[in-house]
């Protein structure tokens, strides 16, 4: 019956560890939220049109790698969002060529990235084609 006592006790100090760091992160997409709608606000107000939504379109023949590469790239593209739409169509070469230069490696391989057709619309689009290098 100790054991098993012992057994679920950690089991629940293990959980209610989990549940705190959820709250923080929670904490964390709630402020962001509030700040990337005060953005937002203040931007319509001055009538620019901003990025909402960054979407990836990968041409990869792995499906489990290019899953893991849309969260990176995701992470690493995320400074774009609530940007002016002139401020990323003025900076569209930069993102080339960010993105260019940028390997990826997932389970011990290496991926190249081409961007192929960028989007600039309230939803950019990246259409990227990925390549292993060998």
């Amino acid at each position: 019956m100790c054991a098993l006592l012992l057994m679920v006790g950690d089991e629940m100090d293990r959980l209610h560890l989990k549940a705190r760091k959820l709250e923080n992160e929670n904490i964390q997409y709630v402020e962001q939220l509030i700040e990337y709608q005060e953005i937002r606000k203040n931007l319509i107000q001055k009538e620019k049109k901003v990025v909402e939504k960054i979407e990836i379109h990968l041409q990869t023949q792995d499906e489990f790698v290019g899953t893991e590469l849309e969260k990176k790239l995701l992470k690493d593209l995320y400074f774009l969002k609530g940007k002016p739409l002139d401020y990323v169509a003025s900076f569209h070469e930069g993102i080339g060529i960010m993105l260019a230069e940028r390997t990826y490696t997932i389970d011990g391989r290496t991926y190249l990235l081409h961007l192929s057709t960028l989007v600039i619309s309230p939803s950019l689009h990246f259409y990227i084609r990925v390549e292993e290098k060998r």
